[in-house]
């Protein structure tokens, strides 16, 4: 089974479920692998934060490799949905629902509510990327659903060959009513994987991409940094010395932070930002546990650390994944920016950075 996203937390977020279900399941950037070994095979195409003509180009290339069987987008309706529904159904009919009425994400005669909340009033509406100004949705061809059951009925009224386009509750009612039968329980092998390695939590690095108050302390990017008026090398320098220093650091963009002068263009640079920090502080000294927050950064912190390929070693709480790098590498625990932190990990993270 192959399953595209269009970002990296997603992605882990639908290979944790598959893997809860006993699919061995393997999680990539950019393309499938055409190796045998996984029962689901989870593709992070990357492409919410690039322009329309950049997107299209990687999920053609994608598709001309192989065509899905389901495309994980944002439950929050941003990104480029329309295109990747057109690119990647072949001719199939498409069934797309986007919305988590498991997270109080509901769709009710076309419009699109969060905890009972028009999506264009919620914090959506000032996304720098992707801002919500209508919470119609009808008339991009999102279908109703206001409950788990609503879409356990669309799932089982669908044609038999359709492709199904949208976040967690629709792949969970997807494996139950197309894959009752799962494969035995079991992970794909991991190089150095955690239960080989030294166990102990220390070194840490925490990485938060996202502009939402966890309550986690952290070390804030400087505002000229942040407006890109000024290269991080010197935030750089104070963080190495932290943490060569405490063993563990945490570091991230920070919120409540005002417009930079590059627009929507901002948060790849950002991310990019923080990749770069990353890269410094694994060559001073490799962690042990790596925690990220939010796709576009996890992608970004990927790139720059050089891991591809990851087996999924287990879900913390929904859309909170933990990763073992397949070649070899820190065990990573992913969460998307927009999901709230377990309780536990929080309190984890912060008595230990």
């Amino acid at each position: 089974m192959l399953v595209y996203a269009d970002d990296l937390s997603g992605a882990a977020e639908i290979a944790g479920l598959g893997a809860a279900k006993g699919f061995k399941s393997l999680l990539r950037l950019d393309v499938p692998s055409l190796s045998e070994g996984a029962d689901l095979q989870v593709v992070s195409l990357d492409i919410r934060s690039l322009s329309q003509p950049e997107a299209r180009e990687r999920t053609r290339a994608a598709a001309s490799i192989r065509l899905p069987d389901f495309v994980k987008v944002d439950s929050a309706c941003r990104g480029h949905i329309g295109m990747m529904a057109e690119m990647l159904s072949s001719g199939r009919p498409c069934i797309l629902v986007p919305q988590n009425p498991s997270h109080g994400r509901t769709v009710k005669d076309g419009i699109y509510r969060i905890e009972g909340q028009p999506l264009s009033e919620t914090v959506f509406a000032r996304d720098p990327e992707w801002p919500a100004r209508d919470s119609n949705v009808s008339a991009h061809g999102i279908l109703d659903a206001a409950s788990e059951e609503d879409i356990d009925r669309i799932v089982d009224s669908a044609p038999a060959d359709s492709l199904f386009i949208g976040a967690a509750d629709l792949f969970k009612a997807f494996l139950r009513k197309k894959h009752r039968h799962g494969p035995a329980t079991g992970a794909l092998p991991v190089e150095g994987s955690p239960r080989h390695r030294d166990t102990t939590p220390w070194p840490v690095i925490a990485v938060f991409g996202s502009t939402v108050n966890h309550g986690i302390p952290f070390n804030t990017m400087p505002q000229d940094v942040y407006e890109g008026s000024k290269d991080a090398d010197e935030w750089t320098k104070v963080l190495e010395e932290e943490y060569l220093t405490t063993n563990n650091i945490a570091f991230g963009v920070g919120f409540g932070r005002g417009p930079a002068p590059d627009g929507k263009d901002r948060p790849r640079r950002l991310a990019a930002t923080l990749g770069k920090v990353l890269k410094a502080l694994t060559g001073r000294r490799s962690p042990n546990l790596l925690v990220i927050e939010g796709g576009a950064t996890a992608r970004a912190c990927m790139n720059a650390v050089g891991l591809e390929e990851f087996s999924i070693l287990g879900s913390l709480s929904p859309g909170v994944v933990r990763l073992g790098p397949v070649k070899g590498g820190p065990e990573i625990i992913l969460k998307p920016g927009s999901y709230p932190w377990p309780e536990e990990l929080k309190k984890s993270i912060t008595l230990q950075i």
